[in-house]
């Protein structure tokens, strides 16, 4: 190994001035710039294809490559992958650095999509990609279809073919399929001419209860992982208490790139969490929502990262993805369990991923794009606010890391950067 390989490998996980983002995932790690190069810490990491390097890109297609060639590849070209395969978990499982598995999925009306596993084909991959599969599988709102020896795999884990005609077509949207019966169907693979005989497993949302089978699925959900506010709700930064959450706005700088929109006459700004109702609790709300951001830690950075869409049947929404310098997923999670547990109802629950984000349009054309320049500029907030009650409460964040703090976290990157060097050089 070179040592100017060494180098990037330390600078895309330890140098801070490399950061521009990440996903929000309690695995997730800081995206260098140039996009994750290194899987080194042998454990399933969530991340965007376009967060990933070009080497790792193409070490995912081999993957793919290796695992359906033979059995029936339906997707032509990397290009075509990364249009239909944007979402994966990826993990490194032996003495290299690049991925030995993947397992790729979508948000759907109906919850996570499984839509892909692949394995470099040893031992250990094959072992890591199903444990993985397995684990995911069982969790709510995440479904899959599958078949021979994968349909093998999943009934290992415990779980049965879904036997439902009726759920079964609400979870694929309609998709034309014939139904053979005992949980199973034959269905054409996309734009493909390859028809297979398949079975539905896992827990879609349209399956959790008896009233989710007449949801009407034409309602605004994301087809990609997406964050999108309830149904016919659009962000006010002032209200009587009866659509609260806590925001992140844009500096007035930043917020020129963002036009007006026709549907919320807010200014441009990040969801953080939308809670709904809390009349009659407002004093409480905004007092645990300061107390919870007393203990996290600011600056935060924030950078705009190109434009993306969430489509359904009817219309569109473009949108400015958001990278920032700490896990605000995470934060977003533990600010929503701190409510609940004061007894709020929190509206904002799926999609189950959080994908941070500024609106840039809403269009009626499901196919329509964004034409314009994507935004960009990047900014630090020490603060969030409260939007949706009779006055905008503007939340601090805590305090910097006291000197203690900051050097352990000096001392701890040593130490990991001598690891590595002893790992590679023996020194």
């Amino acid at each position: 190994m070179l040592p100017g390989i060494i180098a990037r490998v330390v600078s895309a996980h330890l140098k801070k001035a490399d950061f521009s983002g990440s996903i929000n995932d309690p695995t997730d790690i800081p995206v260098p710039l140039g996009g994750v190069k290194t899987l080194l810490d042998n454990k399933w990491l969530l991340l965007h294809w376009s967060d990933i390097s070009e080497s790792m890109q193409n070490s995912v297609w081999d993957i793919y490559d290796m695992t359906y060639g033979q059995i029936g590849k339906h997707v032509p070209d990397i290009a075509t992958f990364a249009k239909k395969y944007s979402l994966m978990y990826l993990v490194n499982v032996d003495d290299d650095v690049a991925p030995d598995a993947f397992i790729a999925f979508k948000q759907t009306h109906a919850g996570r999509k499984i839509t892909l596993g692949g394995s470099d084909g040893t031992s250990a991959g094959k072992r890591a990609m199903i444990r993985k599969m397995k684990e995911l599988i069982k969790l709510p709102g995440w479904y899959t279809e599958a078949s021979h020896k994968v349909a093998d795999i999943i009934e290992s884990a415990g779980l049965k073919p879904i036997d439902n005609e009726e759920v079964v077509r609400k979870t694929l949207g309609g998709k034309d399929l014939q139904w053979l019966g005992n949980g199973k169907y034959v269905r054409q693979l996309g734009d493909s001419s390859i028809a297979a005989a398949k079975s539905l497993y896992g827990t879609p949302k349209v399956a959790s209860s008896p009233l989710s089978l007449r949801r009407d699925y034409g309602t605004p959900l994301s087809e990609e992982w997406g964050e999108v506010l309830p149904e016919n709700k659009t962000a006010s930064e002032s209200g009587e208490g009866t659509e609260a959450g806590v925001f992140i706005p844009l500096p007035e700088e930043l917020a020129k790139q963002f036009p007006p929109l026709s549907k919320d006459t807010s200014k441009p700004h990040v969801t953080l969490l939308y809670v709904g109702d809390v009349t009659g609790r407002e004093e409480i709300f905004e007092g645990a929502v300061r107390d919870f951001f007393q203990e996290e830690r600011g600056p935060i950075l924030a950078r705009l990262s190109g434009v993306d869409h969430f489509r359904n049947q009817t219309s569109s929404v473009a949108y400015s993805r958001v990278h920032f310098s700490t896990d605000m997923g995470a934060m977003r999670d533990r600010l929503a369990s701190r409510l609940e547990d004061l007894g709020f109802k929190v509206e904002n629950k799926f999609p189950l991923a959080y994908l941070p984000h500024v609106t840039l349009a809403y269009l009626d054309d499901p196919q329509a794009r964004w034409l314009l320049p994507a935004p960009v500029g990047e900014w630090h907030f020490h603060s969030v606010e409260i939007w949706g009650l009779p006055k905008v409460s503007v939340i601090p964040l805590g305090p910097k890391d006291p000197p203690s703090t900051t050097l352990l976290r000096i001392q701890r990157k040593r130490e990991l950067s001598a690891k590595l060097r002893s790992a590679w050089f023996g020194v």
